[in-house]
């Protein structure tokens, strides 16, 4: 194979399936509830965000759907297995990156490799074969040598090899630079063509919103209403989001346009028979680091989420 040649993953085209089923997840430490009822699912070929503010509940959610964490209740399905009665059945059908990489340092990046995917029957050789062509991890270097991000990448490696159909990564793209950056986005492309179901957690919301199908959001242990999901997008959309440089103290708008703060973020919803684009138009005389109308992208519905919902 010439040296400048690297594999592409095929397609399989099984997307039907429903591979995790979770229903009333709960789980508490002590007095504190960290997560409280959680349920969602993912099917064969799609991609499901999870996101939500530090200490949401996000990685304690995938722990315990993979019995890392014991759930005080609910019930999980992974490709038809009860993962909180049979959790080793259950992690033989997935594939787990964690929030916090452990790899041993002293082994070789080959040898941990192996020893990673060792627990599993099968490996996806094409998925291996794309991760190889695509990587720049040194296998013949010992682990203690590599950057944050080679070692990020070496544990996403062991994590998509195993021939399984699902993989939960927990914040895969943490401490990669942007070219690293793109070789997951084609990987997780590539995972979702093969018919691969994936739970991916991330505080990137710009990658999330380009990969992801579905997006699941995590507030104080709970899931966010899609309902009210909507209901944010919706009404982000009628107006003008900006972020100013320095706050006006007074702005020149069109007569009765309603103004609502929400952190750094201004959101300006225009009166009655006056359009966005007049809006836009007055606001963009005054400096500002964002200013954007038309849909809302994944940061500014999760800034509206967190931030504080905005009034109808």
């Amino acid at each position: 194979m010439p040296a400048d040649h690297h594999p592409e993953v095929g397609s399989v085209t099984d997307h039907a399936r429903q591979v995790l089923h979770v229903t009333g997840l709960s789980k508490s430490f002590g007095t504190s509830c960290v997560l409280d009822d959680v349920s969602l699912e993912v099917d064969a070929g799609t991609v499901l965000g999870l996101v939500g503010p530090n200490g949401a509940g996000k990685t304690t959610c995938l722990r315990c759907l993979l019995g890392l964490t014991f759930a005080d209740a609910g019930r999980v399905q992974i490709d038809g297995i009860d993962a909180l009665a049979d959790p080793v059945a259950s992690r033989r059908r997935t594939g787990y990156l964690p929030g916090e990489t452990s790899l041993y340092k002293h082994m070789r990046g080959q040898e941990a490799l192996d020893f990673g995917v060792s627990f599993y029957p099968d490996l996806d050789r094409e998925v291996l074969d794309f991760c190889l062509g695509h990587f720049s991890v040194p296998l013949d270097r010992k682990v203690e040598t590599y950057s944050a991000g080679q070692k990020q990448m070496l544990a996403i490696m062991i994590a998509v090899a195993p021939d399984v159909p699902l993989h939960v990564l927990d914040e895969p793209d943490k401490g990669l630079d942007a070219s690293m950056r793109h070789d997951l986005r084609r990987l997780i492309e590539a995972l979702r063509r093969r018919g691969k179901a994936l739970l991916v957690s991330s505080h990137h919301m710009a990658e999330l919103d380009s990969l992801a199908d579905e997006v699941v959001f995590l507030l104080d242990g709970k899931t966010v209403d899609p309902a009210r999901v909507r209901g944010q997008r919706e009404l982000l959309a009628r107006g003008v989001r900006v972020v100013f440089r320095d706050r006006p103290a007074d702005l020149d708008l069109p007569p009765g346009t309603v103004s609502t703060e929400r952190g750094d973020v201004c959101f300006l919803e225009p009166a009655a028979g006056v359009t966005v684009d007049a809006v836009r138009a007055a606001v963009e005389r005054y400096p500002h680091r964002r200013l954007s109308t038309g849909p809302a992208s994944l940061q500014e519905v999760y800034e509206a989420l967190y931030l504080g919902d905005l009034a109808r």
